[in-house]
């Protein structure tokens, strides 16, 4: 599923699930080029992404890509094994959790060790629905996934 050049995917109080799988000449799941995801209330939004070659499960590229919303309230939970992000912003007051698509996938934070890595860098895009850093994930959290607490 690709959100290209100021296209939009937008939910209020319901919830938006967002199933993408690679295709011909895209390999990646889910991509933003120019493309948001909003929510302008609190509905739930779930992004499950697999790709179907080299590329990543999810893919954002170009400048003006956008999660959530300046008035989302919105739980935001994202399913992929990996990742190509730039030029992202994420706004939401709810939780967001990003999560292996598979058991077998590895997380890694601030550049440590892991199959779905978020770096430094990537970690700044999440603005406002930030995560904690790895010495603040509480052992209580689900062993697969990392959220916001």
């Amino acid at each position: 599923m690709s959100l290209v050049t100021g296209a939009t995917a937008e939910v209020d109080s319901a919830t938006l699930q967002i199933d993408g799988t690679g295709g011909a000449g895209i390999s990646a799941g889910v991509r933003l080029f120019q493309g948001r995801i909003l929510s302008t209330g609190n509905g739930a939004v779930e992004i499950n992404a697999e790709a179907t070659g080299p590329g990543p499960d999810v893919k954002i590229e170009s400048t003006n890509n956008m999660i959530g919303g300046a008035s989302s309230n919105s739980p935001f939970t994202i399913n992929a094994d990996s990742h190509d992000w730039a030029n992202l912003q994420v706004q939401s007051t709810g939780d967001l959790t990003i999560q292996p698509r598979t058991a077998a996938t590895t997380i890694g934070l601030g550049g440590g060790a892991g199959t779905l890595n978020l770096d430094d860098t990537e970690r700044t895009f999440l603005g406002t629905a930030s995560i904690p850093s790895p010495s603040a994930i509480r052992p209580a959290a689900p062993a697969r996934s990392i959220s916001k607490p």
